[in-house]
């Protein structure tokens, strides 16, 4: 990267580090184009959408260990192949609890439509989080772990329709409040002008994209 005219990085984090390593380049934040999940319609089924990567297997673990015996009667939703990491590698606890996956879905932006909260249960993971990206699109209220936002400015943790959880206890206590608001028909901000929606058109919308790299060309080209 020291030939580099100009250093574009896809997280925070990467950018940070390589502007202190590389302090004599020149470097910008830009966070790529995602395609958006369908808007939720403020649904009543509380949704987590996992792959069957390691460490989706770990957050669905944690989730159902420890997180969920703290929440009794709230059902949840789990969506996406990580059924399968976790009937492979605890098969007593996919059977315990083989009522709550749904498996794979033709579309998985389309399992956002019915959400009335996204949980976002990570524990590893490194760069960004196409994940977090979707969930964000949604425009449905998210209650997260802290890495869930690794790669982002941290004014994400801070949108009011994002709880942050550190703990067990803390993100089960979250998913109470949101499971009795959804069961009291309690009415949610429109998911196409919520702070989370907003959030992604702003950083992972496609324009912006394609601004960003605009900015970076003309100023290249007028060196």
């Amino acid at each position: 990267m020291q030939k580099a005219d100009y250093c574009a990085h896809l997280n925070r984090e990467e950018h940070d580090t390589f502007q202190r390593l590389l302090p004599k380049k020149r470097h910008a934040l830009i966070y790529p184009a995602v395609p958006p999940a369908r808007p939720s319609r403020g649904g009543d089924r509380i949704l987590t959408v996992a792959s069957g990567h390691y460490p989706n297997y770990l957050g669905i673990k944690w989730l159902l260990e420890e997180v969920l015996p703290l929440a009794p009667g709230v059902s949840i939703d789990i969506v996406g192949d990580v059924d399968e990491a976790v009937r492979k590698r605890d098969k007593s606890l996919f059977d315990a609890h083989r009522h709550l996956f749904r498996g794979r879905v033709p579309q998985i932006e389309s399992a956002y439509e019915r959400a009335g909260c996204v949980l976002l249960p990570t524990l590893e993971g490194y760069g960004l989080s196409i994940r977090t990206a979707e969930a964000l699109s949604s425009g449905a209220p998210l209650i997260a772990t802290p890495l869930a936002f690794r790669g982002l400015d941290a004014g994400v943790q801070r949108l009011r329709n994002v709880t942050v959880a550190t703990d067990a206890p803390s993100f089960a206590a979250a998913l109470r409040a949101a499971h009795a608001r959804i069961e009291d028909g309690v009415g949610t901000t429109d998911s196409r002008t919520s702070d989370t929606r907003q959030f992604f058109d702003t950083v992972f919308g496609f324009d912006v994209y394609v601004d960003a790299l605009a900015e970076i060309s003309a100023m290249m080209l007028t060196a």
